[in-house]
This record gives structure tokens, sequence and C-alpha cells, in this order.
């Protein structure tokens, strides 16, 4: 009776992953990483099957080890993103699952009005993979999948402030797709970021950036910062995840750090630090200076200065 009902949790789990997948509310590529996941963790499953064993008589011990094997497992397979490759012999096996991988992208750009000095990029999804970067004249230039909507853009009455907005549409998601974001380097910015998993590139050197907000869980991240502006301010907020932040020597540089952090390289850096606040031996004199208030549990920091 266990079994059938076992097998049958089984059957019923994977039908809700494929049809998941099929509507595009769950990226397949979710689903290879906590298969490549399984592979390299897989004396877990021992662990998991002894605990189960020890405590047959109670369910919640139960219920809770096979709750954090699948967090591990999916954790580790967007954190660490391991590879694992198969082969079947000769034999070829498609289902169509990865098709949405190479959907056509679609370009959106709007042309930068004379009066427009400063901008706000609003991004709030469950998922992305995203970079970013300052190579355009347009005020904004991107390539999206098809299927997903941009907001319009908002404009202050005297259209020197724009607001881009994007965010879910009609419950599609930007997922595992690549999406490229070009920004105007002669705007000033404001960029705040929301999204559970998140992956990319935020290459910021050439723009010019007054506030940046980042609120992320289970994600991999670079983030370049540069000294296009005096007094940056950033807020960085993840839990889960790894965050690789560059900034330029020449900047000085101000880094706050709240919660605990698994790994980090602050106190390599011979900067001047006084409880939980690090300090670039440049920052009271720097020209151009960057804020960080970061608050991070269970994740990994690491900061890099380049010329």
């Amino acid at each position: 009776m266990k079994t059938r009902i076992g097998f049958g949790i089984l059957l019923l789990s994977v039908g809700v992953v494929w049809i998941l997948v099929s509507c595009n509310i769950l990226s397949f590529d979710y689903v290879e990483k906590t298969f490549a996941a399984f592979i390299k963790l897989w004396p877990l499953i021992l662990i998991v099957v002894g605990v189960n064993i020890i405590f047959k008589y109670n369910f919640a011990v139960k219920a809770v080890s096979w709750v954090l094997y699948f967090a591990i497992l999916v954790s580790y397979g967007v954190i660490a993103n391991p590879k694992h490759e198969f082969k079947l012999s000769d034999v070829k096996i498609d289902l169509h699952l990865d098709d949405n991988k190479n959907e056509e992208q679609t370009k959106n750009r709007e042309e930068l009005k004379e009066a427009t000095k400063t901008g706000k990029l609003d991004i709030s999804l469950g998922a992305a993979k995203i970079n970013i970067d300052g190579k355009t004249d347009y005020l904004y230039d991107m390539d999206i999948p098809k299927g997903v909507k941009l907001k319009k853009v908002n404009y202050s009455s005297d259209s020197s402030e724009a607001k881009i907005y994007i965010d879910k549409n009609d419950g599609f998601d930007f997922g595992n797709k690549d999406t490229n974001v070009r920004l105007n380097k002669k705007v000033l910015w404001d960029i705040n970021i929301k999204t559970d998993v998140f992956t990319g590139k935020l290459d910021m050197t050439e723009l010019k950036i007054k506030k940046f907000d980042l609120d992320v869980k289970a994600s991999s991240i670079d983030i370049n910062f540069g000294s296009g502006y005096d007094k940056t301010k950033a807020e960085i907020e993840a839990k889960a995840s790894n965050i690789n932040v560059t900034v330029p020597k020449s900047s000085g540089v101000r880094i706050k750090i709240k919660g605990k952090l698994n790994n980090t390289n602050l106190d390599k850096l011979e900067w001047n630090s006084n409880d939980d606040v690090y300090e670039s031996t440049n920052y009271t004199k720097a020209e151009s200076q960057i804020d960080f208030e970061i608050d991070m549990d269970m994740s990994n920091l690491k900061v890099h200065q380049i010329e």
C-alpha cells in the first residue's frame, strides 16, 4: 500500500513539473540544474533514507528531511550551476522541452529626449537572466524574448525624468531566457531590481548611478560599478546567493555589513575596518564615493578593485 502511494506521488510530481515547464511557468533550465545537483550530491539521498528508517514512526521528521533535501538540490543547482553530460549510446531522446531556450528575441528601444536627465529602471520578476550595460545612444535599448511585454515608459511632466518598468505580464516570466538591457550613459540612473532567482552581469562601469537597490534570493550575480557619479548609494539584500562586486580603485568605497556571510574577502583588502564597517583608504579624499549597505544571509560576497 505504502509503495503504491509513494509511486503515485512520484508520478504526480513528474506530471506537475512537466506541465509547469510546458507552460513556461517553470524553466527547464532549473530542472536540468536540479538533476545535475542530484548527480553531484547523490550521497545525500542515503542520509535522507537513513533518517526515514530511524524515524519511521515520526512523520514530521520524515517530511522535514525530504523538504530540506529538495531545497538543498534546488539551491545548489541554481548557485553552483553544476554541469552533467550523459550519452545513451547512439539513441537520441528529444522531448522538445528545451525549445523555449532558443526563443527569438525582439528589440525594444526608446529615443532619448533632450530634456531627460534622470532615469529609473525598476525590474520586478520571479526569475530573471539579465545583463545590463551602458552601450547605447537611446534612452534604453533592450533585447527581450518574444512574449515578454515591456510596460510603457512614464515621463515626468517636463520629461526631465523617465521611468521604465519591467515585470511579469499575463503569467509570463523571463526565466532562463537571456535579456540584454542597455542604458544611456548620459542619464543619471536609479536602478531597482527585485527577483527571486537572478543570474547575469550588471556592468555599470560606464553609467552614472545615483542609487542602486538589489533584493534577490538564490542568485549568482556580477556587479561592476564605475566612477561616473560623485555619490552612489547601493543597497544589496540577498539570501543564499553569490555576489561579486567590482569597484574602481580611484573611488572611495564604504561597506556596511548586516547579516551573516558564509564567505567574504573583505578582511584581505587591507581597508580600514570597525566592527562591520569597511572603508577603502582613499574614502574621504576620493572624487567619487560608493556607499554600500549589504544585508546577506547564507551567502558569499567578494569585492574586487580594478584600475
